[in-house]
């Protein structure tokens, strides 16, 4: 089976859809593996409208500061690293900053700004190798009527998608985002 694999930033206006087909093994980290032993929130797809979350409950959380356009500070101190896609990096030190990495980071911000309730969502591997938890993100009164970030970054050409084994629940539905994006010419 071929998995897409994170794309690599091409220096001045970059590939911002660029990505590389690649088979990936089933796991990257053995010991966030091993560290992530409580069960995924899901068992399937939901479907309505083309809309991208996974059956079963989510976790209601505060979000307290955004890093970036795919990472986020949880006002309980944990780290959550979005799922499903990959936007443009912030730069540091002297590194500049990549082509709509500070739009990206807006449109997050921009997301939580009306105090709508915020839930998260994991699939099957639950921290990466740097201890964040790997989530899916919604806003909403319930997750049954919740919006999904990623799939709003997707929509509006700010992310590129990526999926890595073994989180791969919403793979088809965030691949479809992205589309949709592409036929659009945004991003």
């Amino acid at each position: 089976m071929k998995y897409l694999k994170k794309a690599p930033w091409l220096a001045a206006g970059g590939a911002f859809f660029m990505s590389l087909v690649a088979l990936l093994p089933a796991s990257q980290n053995p010991e966030a593996r091993i560290a992530a032993t409580s069960q995924p929130s899901h068992q399937k797809v939901v479907s309505k409208d083309s809309y991208c979350a996974l059956e079963g409950v989510g976790e209601a959380v505060s979000v307290a500061q955004v890093y970036d356009g795919d990472t986020l500070l949880l006002e309980d101190g944990r780290k959550v690293r979005l799922l499903g896609l990959n936007t443009p990096e912030l730069g540091r030190g002297k590194k500049p900053d990549q082509a709509f990495a500070r739009e990206a980071k807006r449109a997050v911000e921009h997301f939580f700004a009306d105090g709508q309730q915020i839930w998260i969502q994991t699939d099957s591997q639950l921290l990466d190798k740097h201890g964040r938890v790997l989530a899916h993100v919604f806003k909403g009164g319930s997750m049954e009527q919740s919006i999904n970030l990623e799939q709003t970054l997707l929509e509006s050409g700010l992310a590129w998608h990526v999926a890595v084994p073994p989180n791969l629940g919403l793979a088809p539905c965030l691949a479809n985002a992205e589309s949709k994006a592409q036929q659009a010419g945004r991003g």
